[in-house]
């Protein structure tokens, strides 16, 4: 027998919704519904699944700290094959896949005057031949894109991990002018690798710029017989995280509160090797290059050659309150060019308890309803529901989705017991990294209370699924809450 849901139900979740402060969602289960797949509601389920990207590489021209323009190559990620409807950025835009993603697919389109391709050291790809120049040396590890034209990538079985991405093309020049970015994927929701849990992610991706360089090449000036010939004299001049130079005023990162096992992902994009190191306090590494370390090691820094990447679980204990810790750059990558000075590979990552917030900030609703001048009445006020799902302004922006979409609300999507033996996967959705939730249920609606299954579960943009392990009953109720933030 199918497992079927009506509108009356749609209707309850929605209610129950509404009338849940810390935004639940509730549907109910019965042994009898067995038999029925979840990959039928979501594709992200099945076993093998395939994740299509599509990337675009081109340039833009980004204004340094101390206001200087360089012009970079970049990455953009577009909704599909003829549309061009993403932002060129440096680094390129943060892949993240889930634990079903088992072949990746990027579709690449370039944009550029010279061919361009990509790889993933670390997952395992059938690339084909190297290109090489008409002198026979190696110009790509890879098959390539040539300028104005595109080329398919896949890779196979893909491993969990943090990445980094970049073109095989000449990488000595085109990782220097900015075409890298990171790919994660998860080996379960809330687990960076197989038993290894965290709260909160955030990453931290090292590069540094070389202005003469990137004039060169802008002015087609870079190459054999031209005024710079090789990246040998290469002499970066602005060191950056996560394309952001410190400088006076700039905000800490917020990590997590005490007591969360914060995933720290540290990548390096530079052509020199940067040291990460954390004031005043310890992490433990767990990996390098997506591989588990046999024996994670505490640590308060950590050796990042080019190219490289690791993962490092950092705690702060709630008996030491809210701290903010500074982390940087030992080999001293602390500069804004000569000119401006003291900044550079700096950050400070705030460990806090912040308050639930009560209204919508201004720049979310320049987000989903433009500047304004003025809007159509009951829109963009934070009890308002532009899009009638039944989920106020206010809900919407706490649990990332969308106020103009009348289906993207938090709610439980599917039940599923394929057996049995196997338990029950509680399918939900819309979901949104950065968000933690917990799993409760109950067999019970007018006595008894909530038992919960999965507690603080690290949130995924789109789609989750969590097993419920224990034997089927005859009846249970399921929720999902929305921890806040």
């Amino acid at each position: 027998m199918k497992q079927t849901t009506t509108k009356e139900s749609f209707r309850s979740l929605r209610m129950l919704f509404r009338l849940q402060p810390a935004q639940s969602a509730l549907t109910r289960a019965r042994a009898a519904f067995l038999g029925f797949s979840a990959c039928l509601l979501t594709a992200g389920i099945c076993q093998g699944a395939q994740e299509d990207i599509y990337l675009r590489a081109g340039a833009t021209t980004l204004a340094m700290a101390d206001g200087r323009p360089v012009v970079m190559w970049g990455f953009a990620k577009d909704s599909g094959p003829s549309v061009q409807d993403g932002t060129i950025t440096v680094p390129g835009p943060a892949l993240a896949l889930g634990p079903d993603a088992q072949t990746l697919v990027i579709h690449l389109k370039n944009t550029l005057t010279v061919p361009v391709s990509v790889v993933i050291p670390g997952q395992y790809a059938v690339q084909g031949d190297p290109a090489r120049n008409l002198d026979g040396r190696v110009r790509s590890f890879t098959h390539e894109a040539p300028p104005g034209g595109t080329a398919v990538y896949t890779w196979s079985d893909l491993q969990p991990g943090t990445y980094l991405y970049h073109s095989g093309s000449h990488p000595a020049l085109q990782v220097q002018m900015g075409l890298y970015g990171a790919l994660t994927r998860l080996a379960g929701f809330g687990e960076a690798y197989p038993g290894v849990r965290f709260e909160r992610e955030l990453a931290l991706l090292f590069s540094e710029v070389d202005p003469d360089l990137h004039d060169a090449v802008a002015a087609d000036d870079y190459g054999p017989g031209k005024t710079v010939t090789s990246t040998l004299k290469y002499s970066p001049q602005y060191f950056l995280i996560s394309g952001v130079s410190y400088t006076n005023g700039l905000l800490p990162v917020f990590a997590g509160r005490p007591g969360d096992r914060i995933l720290v992902r540290f990548l390096n994009a530079g052509l020199d090797y940067r040291i990460p190191t954390l004031n005043n306090g310890y992490f433990s590494l767990l990996s390098e290059d997506g591989s588990p370390l046999p024996f994670p090691r505490e640590t308060y820094t950590a050796m990042l050659s080019p190219l490289k990447t690791m993962d490092a679980l950092f705690t702060v204990s709630p008996s030491d309150g809210p701290q903010t810790f500074a982390l940087y750059d030992r080999r001293l990558g602390l500069v804004n060019s000569t000119a401006l000075g003291t900044g550079g590979m700096l950050t400070h990552l705030d460990v806090s308890n912040p308050t639930c917030p009560t209204e919508v900030p201004p720049s979310w609703i320049i987000t989903y309803f433009g500047a304004g001048p003025t809007y159509p009445p009951n829109t963009v006020g934070s009890a308002d529901d532009p899009d009638g799902d039944g989920v106020n302004n206010l809900n919407e922006f706490i649990s990332g989705t969308n106020p103009n979409n009348g289906a993207s609300f938090l709610r439980i999507t599917a039940l599923s017991p394929p057996d049995p033996e196997a338990g029950t996967v509680i399918t939900f959705g819309d979901t949104a990294a950065g968000r933690l939730y917990n799993v409760e249920s109950r067999t019970n609606l007018v006595a008894g209370s909530w038992e919960t299954i999965h507690t603080n579960v690290a949130g995924f943009a789109g789609v989750m699924w969590l097993t419920d392990p224990r034997p089927l009953v005859s009846a249970r109720f399921y929720r999902i809450k929305l921890a806040c933030p």
